[in-house]
Order: structure tokens, then C-alpha cells, then sequence
């Protein structure tokens, strides 16, 4: 199996733009989720929402992801931009933790806002239920991370570099010994 970097955060914290980067710099093949999501139902994630509900959302998301972290790669690794809701489903979770390392980019709710502010998204109405959601999520989010990144004062590339940076230390890219990623009830 390739190796995997999920990249998760909430909305706007770059996770597409960061994932891409790094998929580049790495040579590996890069998966935007909500991407795989809209060509496996042939509906965009706010359809989904609309028709099925956030629930009916993660069952496809679920699957989705199943699906991506089984098949085989174009290279040796895989970069996956998650929907930043992702890691509340627990099942999501399980299956993040057995197949990946997953790099949580912390970004400050008023950043994430200034980025998705009147982009339709159906979380991204207002500021106040904005703030709230991401509030209610932070602690998922940490729970689920391998490795946290704080964003705050960061641009896209440097954010990039950093997880390009702990890809070669996980996953002993340069060869001088990695850290096992693994299950995270066992230290991972």
C-alpha cells in the first residue's frame, strides 16, 4: 500500500491549495476528496448537503475515502485534501488512522471566514454559526491529527514546506529513518 498524507483541517485552511503543493513537491498523486465525491455522484458536496443531509454527506464521504486509500497510486505516496468536516465522522476516523498520516492545519477561524465568506458553502452562512462550528471541531481535529501545523501567519508554500518537512521525516524520504505511522492507540 502507498503511503498517505490526509490533510485535514476546517474550511479555509488551505487544504486543497497545501495538499497540491505537496503532492507536487513529493512526486506523489494528489486527491482532493470532495473532488472524488462530485465524480463518484456526479453532485457537488453542497447538492449532497442539500438532498441528503450532512449524514447522507459522510456515508458518501466514507466510502469515497475507502475507495481512494485502497486503490493503487500513479507514484509511491498520495496526498488526500479531506472535507473539513471529515474527521467528525468516527468511522472516517478509523479509517484515517489505519491508512494515514494525517497533518492538521490549525488556521484561526477569522482566516478560514475571510476565505469562504460568500462561497455558498452550506456551513458558511454566517460568522457566528462559522466560529462556532470551528470551535466545536478544534478538539476533533486535534484528536485525529499525527501532526498539527499552525497556520496563522503562514502562506500556502510555507505551510507546504513544512509538511514536505515532516513527509521526509515520517516516512524516511531521505533515508535516515523513519517514524512508524501506525495505529493511533499505540503511540502513533
Amino acid at each position: 500500500m502507498a503511503q498517505v498524507i490526509a490533510v485535514s483541517g476546517f474550511m479555509g485552511a488551505g487544504k486543497s491549495v497545501v495538499g497540491a503543493s505537496v503532492a507536487s513537491a513529493l512526486g506523489w498523486e494528489f486527491v482532493d476528496l470532495d473532488e472524488v465525491i462530485s465524480t463518484t455522484t456526479g453532485l457537488s458536496p453542497e447538492e449532497i448537503f442539500a438532498n441528503r443531509g450532512e449524514i447522507g454527506f459522510r456515508a458518501v464521504e466514507l466510502e469515497c475515502l475507502r475507495e481512494v486509500v485502497r486503490r493503487e497510486t500513479t507514484g509511491p505516496g498520495l496526498v488526500l485534501a479531506l472535507g473539513g468536516g471529515a474527521v467528525t465522522s468516527p468511522e472516517t476516523a478509523a479509517v484515517l488512522a489505519e491508512s494515514a498520516l494525517v497533518v492538521f492545519l490549525l488556521t484561526s477561524p477569522e482566516v478560514g471566514w475571510g476565505r469562504v465568506e460568500g462561497s455558498g458553502r452550506p456551513l458558511a452562512r454566517s460568522w457566528e454559526d462559522f466560529a462556532a462550528l470551528a470551535a466545536a471541531r478544534e478538539p476533533i481535529y486535534l484528536k485525529t491529527a499525527d501532526e498539527i501545523i499552525e497556520t496563522h501567519d503562514l502562506s500556502a508554500a510555507e505551510v507546504a514546506v513544512r509538511v514536505v518537512d515532516i513527509a521526509r521525516r515520517r516516512f524516511d524520504l531521505d533515508g535516515l529513518g523513519g517514524e512508524p505511522v501506525g495505529d493511533k492507540e499505540s503511540g502513533r
